[in-house]
């Protein structure tokens, strides 16, 4: 049903499902192209230069965007299928083929068999719990197998990227940071970090008086910590007094400076001989305190804060921390051989173990969290990426970030078979318990990937369940297949996580349209070139 009111289009019952699911289809026909090693390509024009050919389905989805209505459909997918991402690096292109599936299933036994859509995903929602549990049985230890063979899946089988990944791990340990950025020659190279390094600079490069580099070097440094503006320079003129009196150095980092105090302190390192940089405060908000509170720890100095009661009239030089060397760039500072204040120490990285371990952190608190973490363990690798134009290096960064992230939660909370196998062998007897319209959907759902996955790479599935009937396990070569009973020699597993989650997520999206009984939508104006100016 269609109704037309005060300038807006009301869809109602089959006709609004209809709409959204037509808008899954147009989303999940081209990412759902790219799912497997045999994944075809994609081109995406870029609207600032050539276009390009990725067969990233999370890249593929981002660039998809459809005209209303049938936007909505796409970008509720869409949307969820991206934070899953952020949050696992993998399984977005599953969760999109996955929702895509139960909601046509869904649909059609709306429509067919008259099921009621509330009792009807009430039956998914008994079934996926009972997958799920199948889905555990098949984890195994990740201990038992080489990271570079789960490197190999998480990277879509790029070898070159494999091998990067698996030394960048190996430099950090499993507990350690692996940050991806951009190479400033073509080349794709790991850069180490010596240090507790934190990415916030100096603020004027007017501290530097060595014109032959950029890095500001300080030795035998005091570094004074506060959570605010700097604003008056006779709150900290004593401190400075002193550290020039004992030939010291000194960091200043705080949240900002006014401008008066910032021209006093450069004259006095360019015209006084005052060894001094100033340095903003790094990270932000409530994650900004719990970073200097790191610092002070590392350091054995004072956060001045009113968190802690003190304002920057009360600053003793007896506040400030202590380090052998500190190197500044423009972009980052590092705490060489710092002197740690070890109980205090200990209980921060305590804290940063259990920030780490919320489940509820989006993607940037969840990196901010880890790269506390890795930082504190003093365990933080660079990948360097570089590529011939900008738009293949972001594309080589985004696979890298991903298939690290995937990495990470393979190795955290366990592997399962690839290539569509887990999700397969969850499929419930539909018989007994399960003899439901429910269970049918689910069990076509779970099939899906598997099936997708052999038809990009052009093989029949029915060959492939033939063969499998003998070996458990199968992995896609190239131009043919390889069966075994030993997963270890297929190199072709998943994250656990991510086929947990992708399969929760499809559920809840399909969730959302096949029980959705409207959409209101504004009409849509054009001027005589076609243009929409509503």
């Amino acid at each position: 049903m269609i109704k037309k009111y005060d300038g807006r289009t009301l869809y109602l019952y089959d006709e609004a499902k209809e709409i959204l699911i037509e808008g899954v289809n147009m989303l999940a026909s081209a990412v759902g192209s790219t799912l497997g090693p045999g994944g075809r390509n994609i081109l995406i024009e870029n609207t600032m230069g050539e276009p390009y050919v990725t067969k990233d389905g999370v890249t593929v989805a981002k660039s998809i965007h459809l005209k209303p209505p049938y936007n909505m459909g796409a970008a509720l997918i869409k949307k969820a299928s991206e934070r899953l991402g952020e949050k696992i690096g993998d399984s977005t292109t599953t969760t999109t083929v996955l929702t895509q599936k139960m909601v046509n299933e869904g649909f059609r036994m709306i429509k067919d068999k008259h099921i009621n859509p509330k009792v009807l995903f009430s039956q998914m929602k008994e079934v996926h719990d009972t997958m799920q549990e199948l889905l555990l049985k098949q984890v195994i230890n990740p201990d038992e197998y080489n990271v570079a063979d789960i490197a190999y899946t998480s990277s879509n089988g790029d070898t070159d990227m494999t091998n990067t990944i698996v030394e960048a791990f190996n430099k950090t340990g499993s507990d350690g940071l692996i940050l991806v950025d951009e190479s400033r020659s073509g080349n794709t190279y790991i850069q180490e970090t010596n240090g507790f390094q934190y990415d916030k600079g100096y603020v004027s490069p007017q501290f530097n008086m060595n014109k032959d580099t950029t890095t500001i070097t300080l030795e035998n440094a005091r570094i004074l910590i506060h959570d605010k503006k700097i604003d008056r320079l006779e709150y900290i003129k004593d401190v400075l007094l002193k550290v020039a009196k004992n030939e010291e150095s000194i960091v200043l980092i705080a949240e900002d400076y006014d401008p008066q105090v910032l021209a006093m302190l450069i004259m006095n390192v360019r015209s006084y001989g005052l060894k001094a940089v100033a340095i903003k405060a790094p990270s932000y908000g409530e994650n900004r305190y719990t970073n200097l509170e790191d610092i002070a720890a590392l350091t054995s100095g004072i956060v001045i804060s009113q968190n802690n009661g003190l304002s920057l009239s009360d600053l003793r030089y007896e506040d400030l921390g202590k380090c052998e060397t500190i190197k500044v760039t423009e972009d980052s500072f590092t705490l060489i051989n710092p002197e740690i204040d070890q109980a205090r120490y200990d209980l921060q990285k305590q804290h940063a173990e259990y920030q780490f371990s919320n489940t509820n952190l989006n993607r940037w608190e969840n990196d901010q969290a880890k790269a506390r973490l890795a930082r504190l363990r003093n365990r933080v690798v660079t990948i360097m990426v570089g590529g011939i134009t900008d738009v293949d290096v972001k594309e080589k960064k985004d696979r890298y970030d991903d298939a690290i992230r995937a990495l990470s939660v393979a190795v955290k909370h366990g592997i399962i078979p690839g290539g569509g196998i887990s999700l397969m062998n969850c499929r419930v007897n539909e018989t007994d318990k399960f003899n439901s319209l429910g269970a049918t959907v689910m069990n076509k759902a779970v099939y899906e990937p598997f099936r997708l996955i052999l038809f990009n790479a052009g093989f029949s599935t029915k060959e492939v369940l033939t063969l499998l009937k003998t070996n458990k396990y199968y992995n896609i070569e190239g131009d043919s297949i390889k069966y075994t009973n030993d997963l270890k020699s297929t190199r072709c597993i998943d994250p656990y996580l991510a086929a947990s989650e992708s399969l929760k997520t499809a559920l809840h999206v399909a969730g959302s349209i096949l029980l959705n009984e409207g959409i209101v939508m504004q009409d849509l104006k054009f001027d005589a070139q076609g243009a929409d100016v509503s």
